[in-house]
């Protein structure tokens, strides 16, 4: 009952979009609908609005917040039921699942898949799904990583955010004079058309986000409130990266974010065996391998191209200013950037944290022995940076 309501009390926000549909469409083919997706993407909420749409067909909304023997509990096949199992792993996954809670689960969703009066929607982080198919072998042998349907920020056309845009501010709280800094001048495309758009920002600075009222400094536009927002996103990252994100998987985020755009995964992989042996912690291949599943499709995107070449970037522009921002707020991590590179295109990276950096690392960088060491050592050796050029017979 209190979920059908909070559902409820949701719908005037929610745009439908190709995701709802796609999704929809899925979960009444096969019952059963695993979403995954970066932190703030927009996953619960996507769950609760398609089981909204099963309860408009009939059916009882039931929701699991501690495991899944509450769903075994609860299950009737006689009757047309809906099950939510949000955030199903966790935050942090490991410690989270109870005693053989990934059997019970597993043939909890082969039950509801052959059941044609039950559906089951389940949420989870990408990373920790990833994780957790690496460490749950009936996980593994199920596939259930390569059932879900992932969430991805180009997933919101242009006019979908003007309508999500458009429904916050309408239920808001917010003066009529922000209202009016949206409708001045297209205000509202310094929103809509940014990088960083994110569902769970737009519902941050239009103060409908539980414990977190719109703040406007006195003599700011809200509008300048909202933009500042969307380009500090911390608050969607934070948390992931300092506390659900082991030391293997922060320190390949830190390398990559010093590279070309694109990384080739093997001069990734050297980059973050330098970065631990100076950082004085054992690194391997295997724990190399480990961390980019956890981290992929969450925090980063591969792809292969020039033939087989297999290529590695951050996968979110949001992210990417988060973590320039935590390097180069950290004179310790600039040192060990510095000592580490083995690529000069990673020190014009470094050297581009000025930006970011505090009045300290701004002088740690342009003044670091570590940095001018590292320019004298690099200068002359081969980069990383991939160039496409065609040969003499045309070839690529």
């Amino acid at each position: 009952r209190v979920l059908a309501q909070d559902i409820k009390r949701t719908l005037p926000l929610y745009v439908q979009g190709e995701s709802f549909y796609e999704g929809l469409e899925r979960l009444q083919d096969t019952h059963v609908l695993l979403i995954s997706g970066p932190p703030g993407i927009g996953k619960t909420t996507l769950a609760r609005m398609l089981v909204g749409t099963s309860i408009a067909a009939g059916f009882e909304p039931i929701e699991v917040s501690r495991d899944i023997d509450e769903a075994w509990d609860t299950w009737d096949q006689e009757v047309p039921q809906v099950f939510l199992y949000d955030d199903f792993l966790g935050r942090t996954m490991l410690g989270e699942l109870s005693k053989n809670e990934d059997s019970r689960l597993l043939s909890f969703l082969r039950e509801i898949a052959a059941s044609p009066r039950s559906q089951l929607v389940l949420t989870t982080r990408e990373y920790i799904l990833q994780e957790a198919a690496r460490t749950f072998e009936a996980f593994r042998r199920y596939g259930l990583a390569n059932t879900r349907f992932l969430l991805t920020l180009p997933s919101y056309t242009p006019i979908e955010r003007a309508r999500i845009l458009h429904n916050h501010v309408w239920h808001s709280q917010l003066p009529m004079s922000a209202k009016e800094e949206l409708v001045a001048d297209r205000g509202y495309t310094r929103i809509i058309g940014h990088k960083n758009f994110n569902p769970r920002l737009i519902e941050y600075v239009t103060g409908l986000q539980r414990g977190h009222p719109v703040s406007v400094a006195r003599g700011q536009r809200w509008i300048d409130f909202a933009v500042n927002a969307l380009d500090h996103p911390d608050e969607i990252w934070r948390q992931a990266f300092e506390r659900e994100l082991g030391e293997d998987e922060r320190a390949l985020l830190m390398c990559l974010v010093t590279m070309p755009d694109e990384a080739e995964v093997g001069d990734l992989e050297r980059a973050v065996a330098s970065w631990s042996q100076i950082a004085g912690r054992p690194s391997s291949t295997s724990k190399f391998e480990s961390a980019m599943r956890v981290l992929d499709d969450s925090f980063t995107s591969a792809r292969r191209r020039e033939g087989d070449v297999l290529f590695c970037r951050v996968s979110n522009p949001g992210l990417t200013d988060f973590l320039n921002r935590q390097l180069g707020r950290d004179p310790q991590l600039v040192a060990i950037a510095a000592r580490s590179a083995l690529y000069f295109e990673q020190l014009e990276r470094l050297w581009q944290l000025i930006d970011y950096g505090t009045r300290t690392t701004v002088e740690t960088v342009s003044a670091s022995t570590d940095l001018a060491e590292a320019v004298r050592r690099l200068f002359e050796l081969p980069g990383n940076r991939w160039i496409h050029t065609v040969g003499g017979f045309g070839g690529d």
